[in-house]
């Protein structure tokens, strides 16, 4: 079934919109370094845990992580994690249809070491048409310190093969203090090496995500090609993440700055992550 494909995917590549729709327990810990050209390093660190609770028939559970309100494959990926906020809190999952799902997410989070009060509701859609799998996802959010804001995600997936996934990820974020609208596009073609039956093993990732802002003007401020390689090593739950990346910035000159707004050469680097991550991939997950 290409739902059921699509879902083998995000879950092995450990796709960020999947915390939106996790029912199960579910924990992760990722740590990671990227070297850049010159000899610079950066290292990140996140984790994300999910435990539902006995109730309303396990539609409500208490979220904990890092950034929950990021998404993890952002190309500034290692400076949003600076920072790392932590927060917590309670997700509830409204009862779904067959096309049709939502949840909303309450929680605290702590930014810059003062505690930030913020609701999350997503709405998401499945539509599937023969090798065509389209998922649209809706989310709106109030933090007590930025105000309101907007982001839609659509999700075009082309199943080539069994093992073999075409993705298409263009998006719009809107928010009361970003003065304008921040757009992104994905693409992607995705690899899972079925090895012992329905149990993935190996995993390769060829991805280009593009940035901009409409603000002063529209247009993209950031490029990035990526190569990624995953694979299980040891145990199940343990696995290792590699690769090259090159990317482009737009030099945007600051009211002090004397410098013409400009595009910085390419950027090669190469990042390798280590990652804990429990969850279920053997079999249909439940449906409730």
């Amino acid at each position: 079934m290409l739902t059921e494909q699509v879902h083998r995917f995000d879950l092995f590549f450990g796709d960020p919109g999947m915390v939106d729709r996790i029912r199960d327990p579910w924990f992760r810990i990722r740590g990671g370094v990227e070297w850049k050209e010159g000899g610079a390093f950066e290292f990140s660190q996140r984790f994300r845990a999910f435990l539902p609770l006995p109730i309303l028939e396990r539609r409500l559970g208490i979220f904990l992580g890092t950034d929950e309100d990021e998404r993890e494959d952002d190309p500034d990926y290692f400076d949003i994690a600076r920072e790392n906020p932590v927060a917590a809190g309670l997700r509830y999952f409204f009862r779904r249809h067959e096309h049709f799902d939502s949840s909303v997410s309450l929680g605290i989070r702590l930014r810059s070491g003062k505690p930030v009060a913020y609701v999350r509701p997503m709405a998401r859609g499945r539509f599937a048409w023969k090798r065509f799998y389209f998922e649209p996802r809706q989310y709106f959010f109030w933090f007590s310190d930025d105000g309101f804001g907007t982001e839609t995600n659509l999700g075009f997936d082309y199943s080539l093969r069994r093992n073999l996934l075409l993705r298409f990820n263009p998006g719009l974020i809107y928010s009361e203090t970003s003065s304008g609208v921040d757009f992104y596009q994905r693409t992607s073609l995705r690899y899972l090496d079925y090895v012992l039956g329905d149990y993935p093993h190996f995993a390769v990732n060829l991805e280009l995500i593009s940035q901009g802002r409409t603000r002063p003007s529209t247009k993209f401020d950031h490029h990035q090609l990526r190569l990624g390689f995953r694979h299980r090593i040891w145990r199940p739950w343990l696995r290792l993440e590699y690769g090259p990346r090159l990317t482009w910035e737009r030099r945007i000159p600051d009211e002090d700055d004397d410098f013409f707004e400009h595009w910085k050469h390419h950027i090669p680097s190469f990042v390798v992550f280590l990652e804990v991550h429990f969850e279920e991939l053997t079999g249909p997950r439940r449906r409730n």
